[in-house]
This record gives C-alpha cells, sequence and structure tokens, in this order.
C-alpha cells in the first residue's frame, strides 16, 4: 500500500515521509532480510544512495520509490516499490467577521456557529467544520464548541476554526472573528411645557 501524508502549504510536497514506518509490512514477517529505499531502480539494483530519515519527495502530490529487499546471508535481492501520496489540505480564507448584537449590554451573547459553516467551505464538500478557543485545540481537535456558542470574551472575539477532509483525515485551520456590540443608552430629559390656561399647571 501506499504511504500517505498530509500537505502542509498546497504545493503537493512535504518533508516528512518516513518511509521505514512500511518496513514491516514489506517483509511481511520474513526475517534476515535488509530492506533500503531508493529513488531510482538502478540506485535499489546497486544498493547505492539510500534514502535515511525523512524523505522530502522530489515530484509533487504522488512519486515512486524503490525498494530493496536483501537476505543477510545470501546476498541474493529482489526489489518492489512504494508509492508516495501527498494528500491535499481543505482550501482556507478569512471568512468576514461576524457581528452581533447585545441584548443586555455585557458583551457577550449566543450565536449559531454552524450559520458560518456555508462561507467558510466556499463551495467544498466532503469537509467537516468544528470550532475552537485556541489553535492548540484545533490541532489536537479538543474542546471542540457547541453550535450554540456563547462568546467567552466580551464584546471581540477570535475562533479558530477547522476544516478536515472526511475520507484522509487532513485538515487546515483559519480564523473567525466576532464582534458584540453593545447598543449606546440613549438618555431622555423632561420636557417641560407651561399651561396658560391654568397658570403653574404643567401639561
Amino acid at each position: 500500500t501506499a504511504l500517505e501524508e498530509c500537505d502542509d502549504d498546497y504545493d503537493g510536497i512535504v518533508s516528512y515521509f518516513d518511509v521505514s514506518q512500511k518496513t514491516d509490512e514489506l517483509l511481511d514477517g520474513q526475517t534476515g532480510i535488509a530492506v533500503s529505499y531508493h529513488e531510482t531502480i538502478e540506485d535499489a539494483e546497486n544498493n547505492t544512495n539510500g534514502i535515511v530519515d525523512f524523505y522530502t519527495n522530489t515530484t509533487a502530490d504522488t512519486q515512486t520509490l524503490y525498494v530493496r529487499l536483501e537476505d543477510n546471508e545470501t546476498g541474493c535481492a529482489s526489489t518492489t516499490t512504494l508509492e508516495l501520496v501527498v494528500n491535499p489540505i481543505p482550501e482556507v480564507t478569512i471568512p468576514p467577521i461576524l457581528e452581533l448584537c447585545d441584548a443586555n449590554y455585557d458583551g457577550i451573547t449566543t450565536m449559531d456557529l454552524s450559520s458560518l459553516d456555508t462561507t467558510i467551505l466556499n463551495g467544498q464538500t466532503g469537509i467537516t467544520i468544528t470550532y475552537y478557543e485556541t489553535q492548540e485545540d484545533a490541532d489536537n481537535a479538543t474542546n471542540v464548541l457547541p453550535i450554540e456558542y456563547q462568546n467567552s470574551n466580551p464584546n471581540t472575539q477570535e475562533l479558530i476554526v477547522r476544516l478536515e477532509d472526511d475520507v484522509t483525515g487532513c485538515y487546515s485551520t483559519t480564523t473567525q472573528g466576532i464582534i458584540v456590540n453593545v447598543p449606546g443608552l440613549i438618555e431622555v430629559t423632561d420636557y417641560e411645557q407651561c399651561d396658560y390656561t391654568n397658570p403653574g399647571d404643567l401639561i
């Protein structure tokens, strides 16, 4: 099977392919076999330029590596291939600031976060959206906010939005600004008028 990773900047290239993750699968229970990974079939056949540590793919989105399996006793070797796949992350935009009106002058109100989904998705499908108060929570998918959310900071707040691909699990994040507008108080002064019919009385 392929070794898959999530893209991190929309270019189809990542620097953290750990090819050793596939070694046990390739051995399939065999022992006494040395496994090495190479960029070309020639390198695999000659056991040269082996890939060590984390590998950065040189072809965007997909790339074929060549794997050499060599018997430690006989030196006999065979080769196979390993496909590297870079899965895309959801596209993100910074959505417009959500402005709401306060009802009791404390800068706190309740909002329906799901009403923001359509704008944030911008036509994308197969993506699940969740909201968080911190970037750490969004990256770890912990402490997801309820859909009926009451802002924890009066007047202004910035939420972190996580967009996760339903198939690959690859995700990206963006921010959602919130402003809770508090209406100004209108002071009403007494209006006095003289009653000329009955002096001293006010209407």
